[in-house]
């Protein structure tokens, strides 16, 4: 599921590729069933760009007179966006409008909403609002996200959760998702995940608090990770972006999610939870009742 970089690299795709182009309606496909309304402006052209913030992003559109609007996307488990140009060959525009289910279109082609599982939506925001569920973004409003941390995690009900569980909460980590969860903690020297989160040493606190802004950095200057549907949008190959050159050798940022060399067990939500095997003796054993995997 895109996190934190894939929805920033998402956002930055679709600002660059409406930069300077005049848009005239907005359509969606005839097997998607959201039912927002798609009335933008009555017969105005309008333009359009893009900001993300955790793991949202919307599109903000603005037509010839002034007038704003502003559309959240939910990408769910694999959207992206797409450009439709018009002198693409008839098999490229057949291969993505198939799952192109929400369409802007302009006279020069579609920039198009692609979602294969078609989990994601669309629905019409305030002006200038985020969800109110979310917190802050832990890389562009640092400084905003490690306060409400911090000021929160001994008292707040909340932070009673396992840090296992409370990394993925979207409250407060807003924009960590599972790869993100597993590689932070991997990188709190000492961190046992199962540990209620307000029990935690301040030290481990900042850790998590300094990780949560890295390792989503890192992801976004690597490009994004390429999952099942997801393909980096600025990309023309199958790359794993998850890597970068060092000293003429090639690493994988990923130190520990989906590396064969770790442990997993899944979460209680589902997902797998990758950890270094040297912490296979402190997963309770509820833990151990699903599909696990501790790696010797």
């Amino acid at each position: 599921m895109p996190e934190h970089a894939e929805l920033r690299i998402t956002s930055e795709f679709v600002s660059k590729i409406a930069k300077n182009t005049e848009f005239t309606h907005i359509t969606k496909s005839e097997k998607s069933k959201v039912k927002t309304d798609l009335t933008a402006f009555e017969n105005k052209k309008f333009t359009v760009k893009s900001e993300s913030r955790g793991k949202e992003m919307k599109l903000i559109l603005e037509s010839e007179d002034g007038e704003s609007k502003e559309l959240m996307i939910f990408l769910g488990m694999s959207g992206t966006f797409v450009n439709v140009r018009n002198e693409a060959a008839k098999e490229t525009k057949d291969k993505f409008l198939k799952h192109a289910h929400l369409r802007i279109h302009s006279d020069a082609g579609i920039l198009a909403f692609y979602d294969v599982r078609r989990f994601g939506k669309w629905k019409w925001i305030e002006n200038g609002k985020w969800s109110s569920n979310r917190g802050y973004d832990p890389v562009t409003e640092h400084e905003k996200f490690k306060a409400s941390i911090l000021e929160n995690y001994k008292e707040h009900k909340a932070f009673k959760s396992l840090v296992v569980h409370m990394l993925m909460n979207q409250q407060w980590f807003n924009g960590i998702g599972n790869y993100l969860r597993s590689e932070i903690v991997y990188r709190v020297p000492g961190l046992n995940p199962w540990t209620p989160f307000n029990e935690l040493t301040e030290d481990q606190v900042l850790g998590i608090i300094q990780q949560c802004y890295e390792c989503p950095m890192a992801a976004y200057q690597l490009q994004g990770g390429q999952f099942k549907d997801w393909k980096n949008p600025f990309s023309e190959n199958e790359d794993n972006r998850f890597k970068k050159v060092e000293e003429k050798n090639i690493v994988s940022w990923r130190k520990i999610y989906g590396v064969k060399e770790s442990s997993y067990i899944t979460d209680g939500n589902g997902r797998r939870f990758w950890f270094h095997s040297d912490l296979n003796s402190q997963v309770p054993e509820k833990f151990l009742k699903g599909k696990f995997k501790l790696k010797e």
